[in-house]
């Protein structure tokens, strides 16, 4: 096995699309946690523009 299998090389942060703009983004905010019925939950995420303006109520305080 090469050194290059053993270590490969990971990035800081895996991008994600924001729930609000849609723009990807390598700073996700999670805002909330979506439960699933017939499996695993996920994590909404914003872009940091846009997480105080998704956040849930009591988060950041009144909109």
């Amino acid at each position: 096995m090469a050194y290059d299998e053993l270590f490969p090389e990971v990035p800081a942060n895996r991008p994600a699309h924001c729930c609000n703009c849609g723009r990807e983004t390598v700073a996700p905010v999670t805002i909330a946690y979506v439960q699933g019925t017939s499996g695993p939950g996920y994590a909404r995420v914003a872009c940091p523009d846009c997480a105080p303006k998704v956040a849930p109520m009591g988060a950041t305080g009144p909109r």
